[in-house]
């Protein structure tokens, strides 16, 4: 039987992997619609193009994923979290990117010039909470699509 640690690693290896390559997908669907002009950002095209939702078992690098994906793909990501004691972690990680919670995401998010929102333990955000992030999250993706620039919602589960 292998050692805990080394499933944790093998683990956390596959997951960052797997988030990886539907990072890469979004980015690439998004790249095929903006070179055919399709720059009009709604809610179907946000959740359709622009949302990569992973699901994994607990403890397999979540987190730690997120983040190395995060900084791989983007410059200014910001991090929603479900509560503040699940921010001090991704804080540890983060470079200089932004940490808010669900509870302050409103006043956090509104008219600012991030290029990612991902969002860590999403099966505790409520779906009013989700709506309201996509809200939030579309004049984000409008300004990067202008821009030529994919734009990413990560729901970690």
């Amino acid at each position: 039987m292998d050692n805990p640690t080394v499933l944790l690693n093998r683990n956390n290896r596959r997951l960052r992997m797997a988030l990886e390559l539907m990072v890469q997908a979004s980015i690439e669907a998004q790249d095929r619609m903006l070179n055919e002009h399709l720059r009009d950002i709604n809610l179907s095209v946000l959740r359709e193009f622009c949302t990569v939702r992973v699901c994994g078992p607990r403890q397999c690098g979540h987190t730690t994923s997120m983040v190395e994906v995060a900084y791989q793909y983007f410059e200014n990501p910001v991090f929603v979290v479900p509560n503040i004691s699940i921010a001090d972690n991704i804080e540890r990680l983060a470079k200089s990117s932004r940490v808010v919670s669900v509870a302050t995401m409103d006043r956090s998010l509104r008219g600012t010039d991030f290029d990612s929102v991902f969002v860590d333990v999403a099966t505790l955000v409520s779906k009013t909470k989700e709506e309201q992030l996509y809200d939030l999250a579309i004049p984000l993706a409008e300004r990067r699509f202008a821009e030529h620039k994919p734009f990413c919602v990560v729901m970690m589960e």
